[in-house]
């Protein structure tokens, strides 16, 4: 970061993040922003980018269908 003269830093990844990584990119005086697999997904989803959203309806089965006898 002190190279580049950045002021602050996102890593992104697709896979998820271990403990160590975690630990390290709070490491130092400047905070590093990690963004894994599920932080990924949560931000595509709300700013809606390249996807639709799908809406499946389910349904129930009555005690008819469950009882055994």
């Amino acid at each position: 970061m002190d190279k580049y003269r950045a002021e602050y830093w996102i890593f992104i990844t697709t896979s998820t993040l271990i403990r160590d990584a975690i630990r390290a990119s709070r490491a130092g005086i400047r905070v590093i922003t990690l963004i894994d697999r599920a932080k990924l997904v949560d931000l595509v989803a709300k700013y809606e980018l390249y996807v639709t959203l799908v809406i499946i309806k389910s349904y129930k089965l009555d005690d008819f269908f469950n009882d055994k006898d």
